[in-house]
């Protein structure tokens, strides 16, 4: 999964709900100047754990294809 493939589905989940993530942005905005330091906290420890799904998610199609690469590799050497 690359940075391209993830900004094409959240671009299509904003086009598809606008209105509703419209809504989400003002929400999260009011929270933030109303409570400031517990909503950044929460909202850091949201982005950190998007960012270990991430690497994990790379880590696991690293492995994957060279499995992949690998099998084709012995297939065609038989």
């Amino acid at each position: 999964m690359d940075m391209d493939h993830l900004s094409n589905i959240v671009l299509s989940f904003y086009y598809a709900h606008k209105i509703g993530v419209i809504i989400g942005v003002v929400v999260l905005v009011i929270l933030i100047l109303i409570k400031p330091k517990p909503m950044l906290r929460a909202i850091g420890i949201l982005l950190a754990l998007a960012v270990a799904v991430y690497i994990v998610m790379l880590i696991i199609d690293v492995t994957f294809s060279g499995v992949e690469v690998k099998e084709k590799m012995i297939h065609k050497s038989e």
